[in-house]
């Protein structure tokens, strides 16, 4: 399959035009029946492209590619950012821009299982797969206080009842990570490198779980 595709970039005066002609093969795939690809276009720039490939003839839907249009938008400003940034010179002050509580404070997390919805001293955060997500991470934490995952592994744990693989890990986990970024001063989730993340918790949680 080859793609031939065109956008603007609407905060740019002037049209970005993007064309493959030509697949984008995974050695770890011989047999490749589908694709779907979208420009990381930042100001007008191109500055990366996302592509995701399946064996599977017919195997990407319109709501696939609207979901990389949602990743791709999330990442090519992230990497526009960061580009643009100069260099911290302490970058896990850089990593913690919101002052820590002082200490003793303790933050109640409350989830109720009718809607995934979580709750972080009785301010509403998120609900649904993203505040399951959250919450099972909450639990580890609590129980093993291990920071550090994987994308493998939220993906493979069968407990979280997740959607089938057409239901982006990676889109959730992103707009996971900007909600704690701009609702929380208690928790974040910080990319560690391709497929893996930790969860920083600022003081100790209580976790409250209601039906």
């Amino acid at each position: 399959m080859s793609c031939s595709r065109g956008r603007s970039d609407r905060r740019s005066s002037s049209p970005v035009r993007i064309t493959w002609s030509r697949r984008f093969r995974s050695p770890d795939l011989p047999h490749l029946e589908s694709q779907v690809v979208a420009p990381l276009v930042a100001h007008g720039e191109l500055v990366g492209i996302l592509c995701i490939q399946s064996g599977e003839a017919g195997r990407f839907q319109v709501d696939d590619e609207r979901v990389m249009q949602i990743v791709g938008r999330h990442l090519a400003a992230s990497m526009a950012t960061l580009r643009n940034r100069p260099p911290a010179a302490h970058p896990a002050a850089d990593l913690r821009r919101v002052p820590w509580p002082s200490a003793g404070v303790t933050s109640t997390i409350k989830h109720y299982q009718s809607d995934d919805s979580i709750f972080v001293d009785d301010a509403y955060l998120i609900k649904g797969i993203a505040g399951r997500i959250l919450w099972k991470l909450l639990r580890i934490y609590d129980s093993e206080q291990r920071v550090q995952f994987t994308n493998r592994e939220i993906r493979l744990d069968e407990s979280l009842q997740l959607p089938d693989i057409k239901d982006n890990l990676e889109a959730r986990l992103i707009l996971l990570r900007r909600r704690l970024a701009d609702k929380s001063e208690v928790l974040r989730l910080v990319p560690e490198g391709r497929g893996r993340f930790r969860i920083d918790v600022r003081h100790p949680l209580v976790l409250v779980e209601h039906s």
